[in-house]
């Protein structure tokens, strides 16, 4: 990890805060009453570049000091006398009389972003290109191995932070619990209870919650929805109306298949549990919250159950990645995918439309999980405070960029969305669970896999549900 050598001008950053309040959330004393000072990026950004600032100031003395100290031996032990045609500068080009040389910029500070999506690099491409205009710090973003992530960015740490390590990073919401009791990651305390409701829905929030704070600055978002052929369906209401359009559609042809999703992965199967089913609370921490035996997931399941009687599917031949190809080739009618379903759409000409999960039956709910992406700032960052204005500018400031860019659903609310897959993914963001992060639920989705797979093969459901329920319920104690 590199150390930022120079923030910004100090003039430049002096100018910036002219008429700018200090961090929101604190109470401005009046003559006669406390009133509220509402969080704003602007607040954030003028509180963080004078923490910079004087950072830098301190450091600066730091150095002359050091630099004195070492003159003062040097001309002691008649070593390095000063050149007199030389001032001793910072790395900028200086003139003889010590004035900065014309044209020159001040040295520029560096921090180390890490990610795991390469479909994430034009965004943080512009962002950070932006950033570095605005407060003339740069930021190297790199592509990092997804498996044994948070395991890296912990050997950085114990290996002294060195100059490969990162300043923050992304982190999916599940994960956000281990950061935490691993130390690795800083407590968002800069957005107040009224910024959280002004910019971002309550599961942005949920999702990044472990323990008693928040941790992490939400920027974008993965759900499921229904994808749709509208030249031969319509928006389904229930799951019920795919499988009675099942019994009615004709296809002489052969070209089409009716409906699709991942029978084989727990997170899609989710849709026939999270209309009832409880997994640990809202924050997904919470072990006394759990519960996938009740009357309605059991029915919910027993309707599952019979819809391998109606459809012809398997679990070989539903693979998420099948399922992408057969959409590109305008192959499925019904199919429920996930975000990243966009790029493939924009890659040939279809028909397809989105739409919200649908319910199962008239009487029986559906439900959908979402998963969470945050910039997480790194507690062993030498610029912690940098680090955290360019997780702040990701999640909030360049937050609009986001959709256009890369084709991912920003988390915040306070945006203008003009296209209207962005508006439906979001909305049905704002209807899901978030996914669990306490560190059991890693036993959950294998097992759940099986029992869903049996379920599937006509299992008893009551007595799949209940192995699955003591299972867990035991790990969770």
């Amino acid at each position: 990890m590199r150390r930022l050598k120079k923030y910004i001008c100090y003039g430049m950053i002096m100018s910036m805060l002219i008429s700018l309040t200090g961090c929101g959330g604190e109470k401005a004393a009046t003559d006669t009453q406390e009133v509220y000072v509402p969080v704003t990026y602007a607040s954030m950004e003028a509180e963080l570049l004078d923490k910079m600032a004087r950072e830098k100031e301190e450091r600066d003395a730091l150095l002359e000091g050091q630099e004195k100290a070492e003159e003062h031996t040097d001309f002691n032990t008649g070593q390095g006398q000063p050149d007199s045609t030389s001032q001793a500068g910072d790395g900028v080009n200086t003139a003889v009389d010590g004035t900065q040389a014309a044209g020159e910029l001040p040295v520029m500070g560096t921090i180390t972003f890490w990610y795991t999506d390469d479909r994430d690099i034009e965004y943080l491409r512009a962002a950070s290109e932006e950033f570095e205009r605005r407060y003339n710090i740069h930021v190297d973003y790199i592509l990092k191995n997804e498996a044994d992530f948070l395991e890296a960015v912990n050997q950085a740490a114990l290996t002294g932070m060195n100059q490969d390590g990162p300043d923050a990073y992304m982190l999916s919401n599940d994960l956000i619990k281990k950061a935490r009791l691993s130390g690795l990651v800083e407590k968002n305390t800069w957005y107040d209870e009224q910024f959280w409701s002004e910019n971002y829905p309550v599961v942005a929030k949920n999702a990044l919650s472990s323990g008693v704070g928040v941790y992490g600055y939400p920027v974008y978002l993965d759900t499921f929805f229904m994808l749709y052929d509208q030249d031969f369906a319509g928006e389904p209401i229930t799951i019920e109306n795919v499988l009675e359009f099942s019994e009615n559609f004709v296809d002489e042809e052969n070209k089409k298949e009716i409906f699709r999703w991942d029978i084989s992965d727990p997170f899609y199967n989710f849709m026939f549990l999270g209309g009832y089913a409880s997994l640990l609370g809202a924050t997904g921490e919470d072990a006394s919250l759990y519960d996938v035996t009740n009357e309605y997931v059991v029915e919910s399941m027993e309707y599952f159950q019979s819809i391998h009687e109606i459809l012809s599917m398997d679990m070989e031949d539903s693979s998420y990645a099948k399922i992408k190809k057969k959409v590109k080739k305008n192959k499925l009618i019904y199919a429920i995918c996930k975000t990243d379903i966009l790029p493939v759409l924009e890659e040939t000409e279809n028909s397809y439309k989105l739409a919200k999960l649908p319910k199962l039956t008239d009487t029986l709910n559906s439900g959908s999980l979402s998963i969470t992406y945050a910039a997480c700032v790194n507690p062993y960052s030498d610029s912690i405070s940098a680090a955290t204005l360019f997780s702040i500018f990701l999640s909030y400031e360049f937050s609009g960029e986001q959709f256009g860019l890369n084709r991912k659903i920003s988390t915040r609310s306070s945006i203008t969305r003009s296209d209207e897959n962005d508006i439906l993914i979001f909305d049905q963001y704002i209807l899901s669970d978030t996914i669990p992060k306490a560190l059991q639920m890693g036993d959950f989705w294998t097992y759940s896999e099986v029992a869903f797979s049996n379920i599937w093969h006509g299992a008893d459901v009551k007595e799949e549900l209940s192995n699955l329920q003591e299972t867990i319920r035991s790990r969770l104690e």
